[in-house]
């Protein structure tokens, strides 16, 4: 009846991709471990609990997200414009910004922001022992947002919140 393999993209039937993604640890034919495609604690299902919530194996091909612009902020700062896909990282927002936003964030938080040989964006914490943030920047093709270039400042690793979405 179910024929669940690791690594496969699960959700309940009543959500669409990406809500409620699970990514499939184990199956054994009787209790499914799983943990949210963004990130977080992992859940155990026996199979009465996969019969009441319907899961079922997404086809990541078939269920293309799509762009969304956005206005992004970190604790409640100010609002920076960019754009997601509705991913999450440990509940999260994964946002993409342009380079000049990528220089407000970076004025903002005090951080010197530089472009590198590779045309890579590296913004540098003076008060922070961590590595940079070095990021390659993305330019796949969005559905109807112009094509540009965006970095994903902090996206799966700072604490962005979504403010405000737009149609």
């Amino acid at each position: 009846m179910y024929n669940f393999q690791p690594n496969d993209i699960i959700i309940p039937d009543a959500l669409d991709y990406p809500a409620g993604a699970l990514r499939v640890d184990s199956w054994d034919g009787e209790t499914l471990t799983a943990y949210p495609e963004g990130g977080g604690f992992g859940y155990t299902f026996n199979l009465d609990a996969i019969k009441k919530h319907g899961f079922y194996v997404v086809d990541i091909e078939m269920s293309t997200p799509r762009w969304r612009k956005a206005m992004f902020n970190l604790n409640g700062g100010p609002d920076f414009e960019g754009y997601h896909l509705g991913h999450r990282w440990n509940g999260w927002a994964c946002p993409m910004f342009t380079l000049k936003v990528a220089h407000e964030i970076a004025e903002w938080m005090e951080m010197r922001i530089e472009i590198d040989a590779q045309n890579r964006v590296i913004i540098t914490d003076e008060n922070c022992t961590d590595e940079p943030d070095v990021n390659e920047g993305d330019k796949r093709a969005r559905n109807g947002i112009p094509t540009m270039t965006l970095y994903g400042i902090g996206a799966c690793g700072w604490c962005w919140d979504v403010t405000e979405l737009e149609d």
